[in-house]
């Protein structure tokens, strides 16, 4: 597993929004209107008869392509894993809302719930990478984040049950961190970390795990969590 998906998993830590995590893709399929009670609503008009209009459309997923063929809009119950440069990357947790697509078919962004942690997120994407980040909890204490990236230089907003906080990344680390990390903090992100590290196989080089909590504590908590002088 490479330094970039390690840093996804492990974003969990410091109770971050948890639907950067990522699994298996799953697949879904149209419910089909019957043509045959279709058609017989134009065969057989009648003088008071109303022009044909569904009340509503009940489908597992609705697939929008522009003239060229190229899918641009998928609003789904079970929406696929997304597709970059070609390669699959999976979620990390069952999907359902809206996923946009641009002109080369690539994901730009959604707007979703996922099953597992009833976390609803708002994202925008460039090629191949997260900019931007909206997420809420489905419980008021849980709270929610707002984060914006450039690269490997980010800022974060977030208000959950221990109040706000504002952390600001360069390069990859947190460079600023408002109100800084309490120890208590400290000791359940730690946990949380090697809890995390725990179910990566094979074990990730230590490098690449003192690299990924860089991007959510302070160097010094980092280093004392994993016994690095």
């Amino acid at each position: 597993m490479d330094e970039a998906n390690l840093t996804i998993r492990l974003a969990a830590c410091e109770g971050q929004i948890r639907t950067l995590r990522r699994t298996a893709t799953i697949t879904t399929s149209l419910l089909v209107l019957s043509s045959s009670l279709l058609f017989s609503a134009f065969e057989h008009p009648s003088p008071a008869a109303t022009p044909f209009a569904a009340d509503s459309l009940r489908v597992q997923e609705l697939i929008v392509v522009d003239t060229a063929g190229v899918v641009r809009a998928r609003i789904g119950g079970n929406l696929p894993d997304a597709v970059i440069d070609g390669h699959r990357v999976v979620r990390g947790d069952n999907a359902a809302g809206v996923l946009l697509y641009d002109r080369s078919g690539t994901e730009r962004g959604g707007y979703v719930t996922f099953d597992k942690s009833d976390v609803v997120g708002l994202t925008l994407d460039n090629h191949g990478n997260q900019a931007a980040l909206f997420a809420a909890g489905p419980k008021p204490g849980e709270g929610a984040a707002a984060r914006l990236w450039r690269q490997r230089d980010w800022a974060e907003l977030r208000a959950d049950d221990t109040g706000p906080h504002i952390s600001v990344g360069r390069n990859g680390s947190v460079s600023f961190l408002a109100p800084p990390m309490s120890d208590s903090d400290a000791a359940r992100m730690c946990s949380d970390l090697k809890g995390e590290v725990a179910q990566v196989k094979p074990p990730p080089p230590a490098k690449a795990v003192l690299d990924a909590c860089r991007a959510h504590a302070p160097e010094g908590v980092c280093r004392k969590c994993l016994g690095r002088p």
